[in-house]
């Protein structure tokens, strides 16, 4: 069973401290497959920060080619996040 955020930390640390915080959902967690982030943010996991309040949108996403060729995965990601900001890098 893979390790996934199910208690977002940022969201629970600003809680109470007299300051809205608002947040972008990483779209990277682990940033490729190459790399162990010691936790995983999956479709559902985006799925449930999207319902939060102070969830803007999906931030960084970052694997452009999985974007243009259509990655099940990335759509996947995307989809969760449906109707609110996808920001993301893309070459030129």
């Amino acid at each position: 069973m893979s390790r996934t955020c199910r208690h977002p930390f940022m969201l629970e640390a600003s809680e109470a401290i007299g300051l809205e915080v608002l947040l972008m959902a990483s779209s990277c967690v682990p940033a490729s497959l190459l790399e162990t982030a010691g936790a995983e943010l999956t479709a559902d996991d985006l799925g449930a920060l999207a319902r939060h309040p102070r969830v803007l949108g999906l931030a960084e996403v970052m694997n452009f080619p999985g974007v243009v060729l259509g990655d099940p995965a990335v759509a996947r990601q995307a989809g969760a996040i449906s109707g609110r900001v996808i920001d993301g890098h893309a070459p030129a």
